[in-house]
């Protein structure tokens, strides 16, 4: 029993200074939420302090409270001490009797602030009886956010050095140390050129220069993929591959200018009558590479007596783009059904922002004039569609579709 009664004591004891705590945290609560008396029957009520990213808006709003029976005026200012830009507040506020006002104002943080900075805001109200100051407080918080600028498709030749600038952007707060790991996918001789013990600086960018030595055996048509990624310490950064494309060494002879295309070509032609113009008929077939990487096709088909051709379509296909001109299907798969299901251009670009635009028929005794586009922003989940449709007895001229994958 008196072990049992000396545990009870001691509990009690333990619970004590707890309740204090907690009633003196009650009452510094209430005291924090109580208005400030800056004149007779005027309060005003501060907004707290706010923790913010660089480059952000931030907005404060004061209460300003007029208990009296007789309408109160005071000038007001804004002052920012780090100079930051400011949407300042009204310079004057006139309160009518046993109302209330509000005071807003907006702060923006620069580009290339540095994480710790503190930014003392200033409210200074003064008039009759009335001189007060009161400030608060934006802190802008540590963020590391580097970003890698995103490189095309490298070309070159068996036994060539190739030096690679890739530029790297500091788009976070803190300084970082930038230390960075090289590698090649088939074992290449691959290094950062151009280390450097300098910090990176918030809103700062810099040019890494990767020096890579194609090997003399390497047949042409060979992929190779480089590597790079930051070294541990750094922040989490998606790392960025470099592809390198082996073309077949040039010539002097392969300098000059040739189309390698093969071309298919039928005329026909009618005796004339007095009642035709045009009494004869084409068919043309043309395709090829252009360049490397790119392939042509042409085609074009003419009917007797008609002054248009039946059938025209020239397309141009790159590695990561296509053209395309003529009668053709369009393959739309926008979230809007567009008038007709045929178009006379059509373009795709899936490079860094994959895109695509389509451009109805050109005469609206055909079919009706329309042309759409689409958007894909991968990296956020986000496809959009736009159509315009010219029409006149159409329901609509704009409509604008997008599709989130959450």
């Amino acid at each position: 029993m008196g072990s049992i009664q000396f545990n009870l004591n001691k509990k009690r004891w333990l619970l004590f200074p707890l309740i204090t705590l907690l009633l003196c945290s009650t009452h510094t609560l209430r005291a924090t939420a109580e208005n400030q008396l800056i004149a007779a029957g005027i309060y005003v009520d501060s907004p707290p302090g706010q923790e913010v990213e660089g480059e952000a808006v931030v907005t404060y709003i004061f209460r300003v409270e007029n208990r009296t029976t007789v309408p109160v005026s005071m000038a007001v200012r804004a002052v920012s001490s780090e100079n930051w830009p400011l949407l300042p507040p009204p310079e004057e506020l006139t309160l009518a009797p046993e109302s209330e006002g509000f005071i807003v104002c907006t702060l923006l943080t620069p580009k290339t602030v540095a994480a710790g900075t503190e930014d003392q805001l200033s409210l200074v109200l003064s008039g009759p009886e009335i001189d007060n100051t009161f400030t608060v407080t934006t802190v802008v918080k540590a963020i590391r956010q580097l970003r890698w600028e995103p490189h095309p498709l490298l070309r070159a030749e068996a036994g060539e050095e190739l030096l690679i600038p890739v530029r790297l952007s500091n788009l976070g707060t803190t300084a970082e140390q930038i230390e960075l790991d090289v590698y090649s996918t088939q074992g290449w001789p691959v290094y950062w050129r151009n280390p450097t013990l300098n910090p990176l600086l918030p809103g700062q960018e810099d040019k890494v220069i990767i020096s890579c030595l194609v090997p003399a055996p390497t047949p042409a048509g060979t992929v190779e993929e480089i590597t790079l990624r930051l070294h541990d310490g750094s922040p989490e950064t998606q790392s960025l591959k470099l592809k390198i494309l082996i073309t077949a060494a040039q010539n002097p002879g392969d300098q000059d200018l040739t189309i390698p295309v093969s071309s298919n070509l039928n005329f026909q032609y009618l005796p004339p009558t007095a009642s035709t113009t045009l009494p004869w008929n084409l068919a043309w077939r043309t395709s090829g590479n252009l360049f490397a990487n790119t392939h042509f096709d042409f085609f074009l088909n003419s009917a007797p007596y008609s002054p248009q051709p039946t059938a025209a379509y020239m397309g141009v296909t790159g590695e990561q783009w296509a053209l395309r001109l003529g009668a053709l299907g369009h393959n739309w798969d926008g979230l809007i059904p567009p008038p007709t299901y045929s178009s006379s251009l059509y373009y795709q670009d899936q490079r860094s922002t994959p895109w695509s635009i389509w451009v109805g028929p050109t005469t609206p005794e055909a079919t009706p004039l329309w042309w759409g586009s689409r958007i894909d922003l991968n990296q956020y989940g986000l496809r959009l569609n736009y159509l315009h449709n010219l029409e006149p007895d159409r329901h609509f001229q704009h409509a604008l579709a997008g599709n989130y994958q959450l």
